[in-house]
């Protein structure tokens, strides 16, 4: 099991997708798709689900994400260890500047997409 973990913009989600493509039965686990529809404790059951399919699969698992809260980082550690899975753990830092620069340029690059996607009644 590989965990990524790091700030928005570090370069996770890139090295966690090239890791992929590099290791034969491979899968990435998002943990933003868990934890920002649904904040509540509840979807670290979901997250804990996730890897336990993908582990009887025997699956390599990499987990990708914004680790910030003691639970979830206890939870990963307990998994890993209840699985007897090797874990290889990385943190991602970039400069402060550069991480606000590239966050910036994605919200300007989503909300682009956004306002183009949407066409006035008044065009049609």
């Amino acid at each position: 099991m590989i965990i990524i973990r790091g700030l928005p913009s570090s370069g996770k989600t890139i090295i966690a997708h090239g890791l992929e493509r590099k290791l034969k039965n491979s899968k990435v686990v998002h943990l933003d798709d868990f934890i920002q529809k649904n904040i509540e404790k509840s979807s670290y059951e979901n997250i804990l689900l996730q890897l336990n399919k993908l582990y009887e699969k025997r699956k390599e698992i990499i987990v990708e994400g914004v680790i910030y809260d003691k639970e979830l980082l206890n939870l990963l550690i307990k998994f890993s260890k209840k699985a007897d899975a090797k874990s290889y753990w990385f943190k991602l830092e970039r400069p402060f500047e550069i991480l606000l620069k590239l966050e910036s340029d994605r919200r300007d690059r989503k909300s682009t997409r956004l306002n183009s996607s949407h066409i006035p009644l008044s065009r049609m």
